[in-house]
């Protein structure tokens, strides 16, 4: 999750593109943090690199086998 101007965002994956989407953070367990504005299932850039712009072509290391 990134704080930008007093909001929380997260990269979802869309079609291959990371599409900032705002969250309202929630309880946290661990390393995990329940957000609501996305729904279940959503993948998510877990870390995005400071360079990360909304639009930006993604891909997993588990998709490149």
């Amino acid at each position: 999750m990134i704080q930008l101007d007093g909001h929380s965002f997260v990269f979802a994956v869309d079609d291959g593109k990371a599409r900032a989407k705002t969250v309202t953070p929630q309880q946290t367990y661990g390393e995990l943090r329940l957000v609501e504005g996305i729904g279940p299932g959503v993948r998510v850039v877990k870390e995005p690199p400071p360079a990360m712009r909304d639009g930006a072509i993604v891909t997993f290391a588990a998709d490149k086998k």
